[in-house]
């Protein structure tokens, strides 16, 4: 709705102004024409498109409106129109999420059914059911509405003593060895514990020796049987099809928690067998498995009143999906009193509706480590250009520091990143000052300098040239991945789609405009160099 009303900003609105003043006034609009707009939530349910005609037509109408007071004939028919545009947005808006709820061929789950039964018997409500979606050739699993949901309204509240969590599970749970043990460690935090506690519960559960977890046994039957996120592939495979950059951050990933099972088994088999048996603990596997379940499902909660963090798996709600337009945004704090689990919605939903939640701003190279799937049109996107400027030493980092305080802008925030039809400024600046911290020093001693000022044409020009040169060809690795055909990196291809696709059309932005600014800085240059003969 926003880019919607910034197309209908006229000059006259914008002459005289800065570009702070003109967004401030467009978000202020965007406030009022809420309130104005009954059925603004069916119109964010559009597609992109009909989303931004709709508000424009919207907007225009309520100018139009605005600026005809005076004359009632021209008022009504105004608001007239404003009512039909309103009634087919709603319309839009039903076909849309009827079509989405419907397309995709529903069945059961048995083993999530089982679940939700499990989390009503220990005093948890729902407003929402799970199925599984075929999607290509995998099967998704979601939570849809059972009935019509206004925003600001509970879909799930599942009781404190029904989440997966260190308190439930270790602390207070059915005694076994395991948990014994782990008692003593939980100074190793949430995460470790839950991924030891885990692994022990899904083996007893694989074996038929679950007397020591049976009391979780509807919500652990109910996690995933195999790693889901990018544990699961091979990191050559994810290099042939979205480039080496990602491929070395799953390598350091999976190195990351392979550090973490080799610091703690088989030592602690050999130390306490009993409880730390090695048909469970001596297979890393099983380890991955379970450390995988618990990056993709827990999320932080808090207590309002101690406001202390823990890490939970929510029964039921970890069955959500992300989504950019999610349903409900913030659902971290527990209910006061109870620490009762509480999923309130920020947008309704009608009978049938996927219900979404957000995993947070997280770009799509984030997605694809800890979740196993990107999106389209992600606007967290960013592309790292570690690979171009390295780690970063002292002297750059005091140099960075310098130009921070000088332009009020954190320029050490590393590694330098392109957005998606971001500024270059910021970027330029950095890497301006990585390349010659020295000079960039000597370049502050000028009256009225700034780091986003350009003094040194030629070093500016060797700069874009490196930089476009390295973009042009991590642009063509990409575009190599995409002719790749196999049917053994299907998986990883498609997970990894949109993450390709938005890496390239952010690097061919940056790509046009760096040739731009080379050309510019060459044409200034050879003026220069004229002048002097």
């Amino acid at each position: 709705m926003t880019l919607a009303r910034a197309a209908s900003v006229r000059w006259s609105e914008l002459r005289g102004r800065t570009i702070e003043d003109v967004a401030l006034e467009i978000r202020a609009g965007d406030a009022r024409f809420e309130r104005w707009t009954r059925d603004a939530e069916a119109v964010e349910q559009a597609s992109t498109a009909e989303q931004a005609a709709i508000g424009l037509a919207l907007r225009t109408l309520a100018d139009a409106i605005a600026g005809a007071v005076g004359d009632g004939d021209a008022v009504r028919t105004f608001t007239r129109a404003r009512e039909v545009v309103r009634a087919w947005a709603w319309a839009v808006s039903e076909t849309v999420r009827g079509k989405g709820a419907t397309e995709r061929g529903a069945r059961r789950d048995d083993a999530c059914e089982d679940m939700f039964t499990w989390a009503v018997a220990r005093g948890g409500t729902f407003k929402c059911a799970p199925c599984a979606c075929e999607v290509g050739s995998s099967v998704m699993r979601e939570v849809r509405a059972v009935e019509r949901v206004e925003a600001g309204e509970c879909v799930a509240r599942v009781p404190w003593d029904a989440l997966l969590g260190v308190e439930q599970t270790v602390e207070t749970s059915s005694p076994s060895p395991t948990s014994e043990i782990l008692k003593q460690l939980t100074r190793m935090g949430d995460q470790i514990i839950m991924v030891i506690w885990l692994t022990a519960a899904l083996d007893a559960l694989e074996c038929g020796d679950a007397s020591a977890y049976e009391e979780w046994a509807p919500a652990l039957r109910a996690l995933p049987t195999r790693a889901s996120s990018s544990l699961a592939w091979n990191a050559d495979d994810l290099g042939a099809v979205a480039g080496e950059d990602l491929a070395n951050r799953l390598r350091e990933y999976r190195r990351s928690v392979k550090v973490q099972y080799d610091a703690l088994f088989p030592a602690l088999c050999e130390q306490v067998p009993e409880a730390f048996p090695a048909r469970a603990f001596g297979d890393y596997a099983k380890f991955e498995r379970a450390y995988d379940i618990w990056t993709s499902y827990a999320m932080k909660v808090q207590d309002p009143d101690s406001l202390q963090i823990r890490e939970v798996i929510v029964p039921g709600v970890f069955l959500c999906n992300h989504s950019l337009s999610a349903h409900s945004v913030r659902y971290t704090s527990l209910e006061r009193g109870t620490k009762a689990f509480r999923l309130e919605l920020s947008r309704g939903c009608v009978e049938g509706e996927a219900i979404t939640i957000s995993y947070g701003r997280l770009d799509n190279a984030d997605l694809l480590m800890f979740y196993g799937f990107s999106l389209e049109n992600n606007p967290y996107d960013r592309v790292s250009l570690h690979s171009i400027t390295g780690d970063a030493n002292e002297t750059q980092l005091e140099a960075l520091r310098h130009a921070s305080n000088a332009c009020e802008h954190d320029l050490t925030r590393l590694p330098v990143c392109l957005a998606r039809d971001g500024s270059l400024d910021r970027v330029l600046a950095q890497i301006r000052i990585l390349y010659a911290p020295q000079q960039f020093m000597q370049w502050c001693e000028l009256d009225e300098y700034h780091p986003f000022v350009v003094v040194d044409f030629e070093l500016e020009h060797e700069i874009l040239q490196r930089l476009v040169e390295r973009l042009r060809a991590m642009r063509d690795e990409i575009h190599t991945c995409d002719d790749i055909n196999t049917p053994d990196l299907t998986q990883v291809a498609s997970a990894s789609y949109w993450y390709r696709h938005e890496q390239m059309r952010i690097m061919e932005s940056a790509i046009t405009r760096m040739e731009s600014l080379l050309h510019e800085y060459a044409t200034r240059v050879r003026k220069r160099n004229r002048n002097q003969h």
